[in-house]
């Protein structure tokens, strides 16, 4: 097994301590993970793609095809069948490459990207309960590339990418799903990032990596608070500056997967950051080339990467599944709560399975927009919440155990 000495780095303040462990890190390495081999994304091969996730799917496509021709046909991926599905393609004309994509609920976003060297501002939503996709607002500025993204209580936030006359932008927007409007932020502190990685996780945002506008490659992770609309930085990547990563939140960590960097070297790895601790981790890499580009997205407990193109330029379609790599408990006991009666017009019963009098489970209530509507904690094995207050229509349910999570789509009648 490649690479099984793991390495951890601290960071205290501005000192940096370099610790190795080969037993304990061993083990969890060979516990807490494993990469299967998936079916291949069954389309044609592609890097510079995007994809999002709407309760059980994933939903990926657009990217550069192999014959230099941009995309805009999409494919959903069942997590519990581990399957894919042709879905509505982008209406023809609105191919693309270097798009940003992310989610809300039930609903998709694709925005911007270049076109045959036209660079977009569009913003298209997808429906997946009516498999159509419908434009909305235009984001009121220039058109732009490679920008990363991530949403926060119904925000969508862009930032950064590549405009026709500059290498690379320090600019962040805000997209109210609900009003269907865009708002300029403050601009990045940190300077300009086109290619760089964002997730959300605990109502913060994060972005590492990215290429700035005098091509330098940057390792630095930051984090936002949209509350006062400001950056912190947390760390440094224990390695060189990427681009063309992909990055993720999985438990109460941060994973950063592949990439490439100024030399020209492209990466199969995996890594983590624990937000709590301060940590990274390495974990096993991807069996297979290293490359740059590709679709990547989790369920919250597994990590999926596809496509992509590797050192030679060859652009690929295979696709990978990272089990459980940060070691989520997923046992019954973890995942047995009973949510009824589900249409529900006044109280929603909650029932904790093989109840613990020390353990919490905490909810929380979206709306459609993916607000948070309420949150709270459940300290008993059986409780009610009145819901009477709740408008008729389609929540989002989000119960959390012992370090594990699940969802239920919740009617209000």
């Amino acid at each position: 097994m490649n690479n099984i000495l793991n390495k951890t780095i601290t960071y205290l303040g501005e000192r940096k301590v370099l610790t190795t462990s080969f037993l304990f890190f061993a083990f969890s390495y060979l516990q807490a993970q494993s990469w299967q081999a998936m079916a291949d994304f069954p389309s044609t091969e592609r890097d510079d793609g995007l994809s999002f996730v709407i309760g059980n799917k994933a939903f990926c496509g657009t990217g550069y095809e192999t014959g230099w021709t941009e995309t805009g046909d999409f494919f959903s991926f069942d997590f519990s069948t581990l399957q894919w599905t042709p879905i509505a393609s982008l209406p023809s004309g609105m191919e693309r490459q270097y798009a940003a994509g992310f989610s809300a609920y039930n609903f998709g976003y694709v925005f911007g990207g270049v076109k045959t060297g036209v660079f977009l501002n569009d913003l298209w939503q997808y429906n997946s309960e009516l498999n159509l996709w419908t434009q909305q607002a235009s984001l009121p500025s220039v058109g732009r590339s490679g920008s990363a993204s991530f949403v926060l209580n119904g925000i969508a936030y862009v930032i950064g990418g590549k405009n026709s006359t500059e290498e690379a932008i320090d600019e962040v927007w805000a997209y109210d799903i609900q009003l269907n409007t865009w708002v300029q932020k403050n601009n990045l502190a940190f300077g300009s990032r086109f290619r760089a990685s964002g997730v959300a996780l605990n109502n913060k945002g994060y972005l590492i990596f990215g290429r700035d506008e005098n091509n330098q490659y940057h390792n630095e992770l930051y984090e936002y608070n949209p509350t006062t609309d400001s950056w912190i930085e947390l760390s440094e990547f224990p390695s060189d500056g990427r681009m063309h990563s992909s990055l993720h939140a999985v438990g109460n960590k941060l994973l950063v997967l592949a990439g490439i960097d100024s030399n020209a070297n492209y990466y199969n790895d995996m890594w983590s950051f624990n937000r709590d601790s301060l940590l990274w981790e390495e974990y096993e890499p991807i069996p297979s080339f290293g490359r740059k580009g590709g679709m990547s997205f989790s369920n919250g407990i597994d990590v999926f990467y596809t496509t992509g193109i590797n050192q030679e330029n060859i652009r690929l379609k295979e696709s990978w599944r990272s089990i459980n790599p940060v070691g989520i408990n997923t046992s019954l006991s973890c995942l047995d709560l009973r949510v009824y009666p589900n249409p529900v017009r006044d109280f929603l019963i909650l029932e904790i399975q093989a109840y613990a009098s020390n353990e919490v489970c905490h909810y929380r209530i979206y709306d459609a927009f993916g607000r948070q509507i309420t949150s709270g904690k459940l300290l008993f094995w059986k409780t009610e919440l009145d819901l009477n207050e709740l408008e008729a229509g389609v929540y989002l349910l989000r119960l959390e155990r012992n370090g594990c999570h699940r969802t239920h789509k919740l009617v209000k009648q």
